[in-house]
Parts: structure tokens; sequence; C-alpha cells
């Protein structure tokens, strides 16, 4: 799983250099094997980054982590942006929700990536669920089968 995550970063470097946004990505073993699709582990991934991206201010940083813990593996994308009230994170996989919070660099939301990300992830056998708290950013955090 670590060669697709390098490739999204790979993907979104200029996007990242534009708002001076230091990409990290922090990883366990060099590789990682899960039970997925490799093509809807790249929408996922590039997904999640490109929100990441998104609603972080210029600046900042952004982490991923890949790594393993109870026969799992687990991908997780965290950022630096405004955060995520537990109550809008009640709503963060339905279609077309928009958050109250806004891109910082004048970027579009169409409010369906995450609605479609559950799904990927979840046609996948796996789980997605996310940290936040206002002020503090937010992490998504992916949980797949191991083999």
């Amino acid at each position: 799983m670590n060669p697709v995550i390098n490739e999204i970063i790979s993907v979104y470097k200029n996007n990242a250099n534009i708002k001076n946004i230091n990409v990290i990505f922090d990883k366990d073993a060099d590789s990682l094997y899960i039970n997925a699709d490799k093509f809807f582990l790249k929408q996922i991934i590039d997904n999640l980054l490109s929100n990441a991206l998104k609603f972080s201010p210029f600046g900042k940083e952004i982490v991923i982590r890949s790594y393993s813990k109870n026969k799992f593996a687990y991908i997780s994308v965290k950022d630096s942006g405004p955060g995520i009230s537990g109550e809008e994170q009640k709503l963060l996989f339905n279609k077309f929700t928009k958050l109250s919070a806004k891109p910082t660099g004048g970027e579009s939301s169409s409010g369906l990536g995450l609605s479609i990300v559950k799904k990927l992830v979840d046609s996948m056998n796996g789980i997605i669920s996310c940290k936040s708290e206002p002020g503090k950013g937010a992490e998504f955090i992916l949980r797949f089968n191991q083999f």
C-alpha cells in the first residue's frame, strides 16, 4: 500500500508547494499488504489528501501514516485545518454534505468525496473513521485487513 500512497503524494506535490504545505509520509514498514482494490485505494487516498490540502492553511503540514497493528493495516491522513465539530462529524459521509469549514485557497467542493470514499472503503471490508476537534485539524483513519 505504501507505493500507492507515495504515488498520490507525488501527484499533489505542486498543490502542496503552492500553499507551502509540507506533506510528511511516516511509515512503520516499507511494505504493508492489504486485501484491497488498487484503483479504489488510489481514489480513497487521493480524496483524503486533496481534502487535507484544501482545508489546511498555508504554511502548515499534513501527516500521512501507514502502520500495522493487531493484524490490521492502517492509513491515517491528518491535516492542520480548522477541525470538525462532533455534530458535523455525524454528517461527514453523507452525499452532498458541505460542512462549515471553507477551503483555504479558493478550492471548490462538491460535498460528494467522503461519501464516495466511504462506499469504496466499505466495498473492501475496511473501516473509515475521523478524529477531530475544532481548531485542531482532522485525522481520517482507514483500517483494512492485512495479509
